[in-house]
């Protein structure tokens, strides 16, 4: 990932505008027990794989009275606002409250089905929660062993997590689950290693799934994204996992280049672009299911309009509609004033 003050960026969505399958299969998902819901988003996703993609953008400021400064950049810029919203700490943090952010994205799903997908910088375990210390070195080994101080601090934080995933749970609320991201980069639940790397998602997946009893969660593994280099060997498996993905910016980590990667991994996986940060064409043999931009930078040569605009893509104006083959009645307008339609799926309207 970048920093928010990387330069911004998008992809041109050059998909082939075939019709979406309309009996696909379903998708099977890693948690057998899956709220619908969330079954309902993977099931869209396999329908319109190579057809549409969802939106994204991440609200890269962790306070309260911003949290909505990224998505209005979007709409500001484009005249929509994205299908998915990224989310990071206070998720997680023992030191800092999230309920503010849990209500917003409760009430995003509520209102309009935008779909929230949740990551972590946390600091390694005893050096304390912030992202100054997610660099440092510690032992997974020490980190998965009861009673040492690693352990105790990774469970706090494990704990510190599920509670809020709960709260999401409890509201019917499906999230994207990206924990341990950048496999094969320099954070520190990557840094010892593969083998070491793995024990952690696996731990962290029965953990959550089957202790903490949580299933909202769709399961999304994403690389560091070098181009041509190896992530083959921090796979978890497929039993683990819901979605691959990799950070795509302008330093060697590209669509193109990730994709041949991804899908030698994964080739029966849906493929994420889980964090960009600047412009590329879209290949159109590339069926990327959602992208999530860092950071909006206004910038004149932004392809920003053009993608949003797009009848391939999925925003929140018609995110209910991709998810549900069809609109809802009730009393909440989903469009915004001055926000056009799609041109292929109904306004949908529904009650909270």
């Amino acid at each position: 990932m970048l920093l928010p003050v990387a330069t911004a960026a998008l992809l041109v969505p050059l998909l082939p505008l075939r019709a979406a399958t309309p009996e696909a299969e379903d998708y099977p998902p890693s948690d057998p027990q899956l709220i619908q819901a969330g079954r309902d988003i993977l099931n869209a996703m396999k329908r319109n794989e190579g057809v549409k993609w969802l939106t994204g953008q991440m609200e890269i400021h962790w306070e309260e009275e911003r949290k909505d400064e990224m998505s209005t950049s979007v709409f500001e810029r484009t005249g929509r606002y994205p299908a998915v919203r990224g989310w990071d700490t206070p998720f997680g943090s023992p030191e800092r409250d999230a309920a503010w952010m849990i209500n917003t994205v409760i009430n995003d799903w509520k209102d309009y089905r935008i779909i929230p997908t949740i990551s972590e910088h946390l600091g390694a375990p005893t050096y304390g929660g912030g992202f100054d210390n997610i660099f440092e070195r510690v032992s997974i080994n020490a980190c998965l062993t009861p009673g040492t101080p690693e352990n105790e601090a990774l469970m706090a934080m494990l704990d510190a997590m599920a509670a809020d995933l709960k709260a999401l749970e409890e509201a019917g609320v499906p999230v994207l689950w990206r924990p341990w991201h950048e496999a094969g980069g320099g954070f520190w639940w990557s840094a010892n290693g593969p083998e070491n790397y793995k024990k952690l998602w696996n731990f962290t997946w029965d953990y959550l799934t089957r202790t903490k009893d949580l299933h909202n969660l769709i399961w999304v593994w994403s690389t560091l994204g070098r181009d041509k280099r190896d992530y083959a060997p921090y796979y978890p498996g497929d039993a683990k996992v819901d979605i691959v993905g990799g950070s795509m910016y302008n330093d060697g980590r590209t669509p193109s280049g990730n994709w041949p990667a991804l899908d030698a991994i994964a080739p029966s996986k849906l493929k994420a672009i889980t964090e960009v940060g600047q412009m590329w064409t879209y290949d159109p043999d590339l069926p990327y299911v959602y992208f999530l931009v860092w950071t909006t930078k206004k910038d004149a040569r932004s392809i920003l309009p053009s993608v949003y605009r797009a009848p391939t893509a999925v925003t929140r104006s018609n995110v209910a509609a991709y998810i549900d083959r069809g609109p809802r009645s009730g009393s909440r307008a989903v469009n915004e004033v001055g926000e056009r339609p799609n041109t292929d799926f109904t306004e949908p309207v529904f009650n909270r």
